[in-house]
């Protein structure tokens, strides 16, 4: 019996693997509309051409719901985590979806969730670090 229980979860638990693997994030700098892959951004301000975000690969002619929480740095000496966590509704997305993302410029550690349609699909952290030069 225990046997067969123990088969049972190890199946369902690979099922959840396998949807999240069937929706790949891919998280970075945006140039020319294509995302580069990089857990380590500029802290440049949006109008100086500098750009980050996701794109996610959904089944064309399907719509799927996308969703985002993240976390944005510490705060020195303020103690509220929920003032630094913030979610955002894209709404119903088929085929590729790039998003331009401006959460912040804050020098620090951020945490991003991608959700499809209400299942976790990917948690990526990255960071905001000075930069010498922007675009």
């Amino acid at each position: 019996m225990k046997t067969a229980m123990l088969a049972l979860l190890a199946g369902a638990l690979l099922t959840v693997v396998a949807q999240a693997q069937d929706y790949p994030v891919t998280f970075g700098e945006i140039r020319d509309g294509k995302v580069t892959a990089t857990r380590v951004l500029k802290n440049c301000e949006p109008s100086t051409g500098y750009a980050y975000g996701f794109e996610i690969s959904l089944p064309p002619g399907q719509a799927h719901a996308v969703r985002i929480g993240f976390m944005t740095p510490e705060v020195p000496g303020q103690v509220c985590v929920s003032c630094r966590s913030f979610t955002d509704d894209f709404g119903a997305q088929s085929g590729r979806f790039v998003k331009k993302l401006e959460i912040g410029t804050e020098v620090g550690d951020y945490a991003l969730k991608v959700f499809v349609d209400r299942k976790l699909t990917s948690e990526i952290d990255y960071k905001i670090v000075k930069s010498k030069s922007c675009p």
